[in-house]
């Protein structure tokens, strides 16, 4: 989902596709018609906020992949938000901060308290 550039991947064990932790920059990602910038698109996600000017129609996609009958977290750590999501055995987690970056994070381990002791302290 999005920012196809500018990732890094670390595996953990010897089989591909499994046990892996995901960095991403979507800070310029135009791989889908977001209509506003980016961290704005997915902090408006994870608020519901109904005020939005972001891509109605890609934020109703997003909410069926990252809402919707997901364990949906929103922590504001310092001066950054951080909206988590996981279902299956997946989780993200999307950073942004004051400074209009987005960072995604994926992994099929890290859970949700892990991702959250991992952040406390940025």
């Amino acid at each position: 989902m999005g920012g196809q550039d500018n990732i890094l991947i670390f595996r953990y064990g010897n089989e591909k596709g499994k046990k892996y932790i995901a960095f991403t920059d979507m800070t310029n990602d135009i791989t889908i018609e977001y209509g506003c910038a980016v961290n704005v698109f997915y902090n408006d996600l994870f608020s519901e906020n109904k005020n939005t000017s972001c891509n109605l129609e890609n934020l109703d996609i997003m909410r069926k992949t990252f809402i919707e009958n997901k364990d949906v977290v929103v922590w504001k750590i310092n001066n950054y938000i951080l909206n988590y999501s996981s279902g299956k055995d997946k989780s993200f987690l999307f950073l942004s901060g004051r400074s209009g970056k987005l960072i995604k994070v994926d992994s099929d381990f890290i859970d949700k308290k892990i991702y959250k002791n991992i952040f406390k302290n940025i």
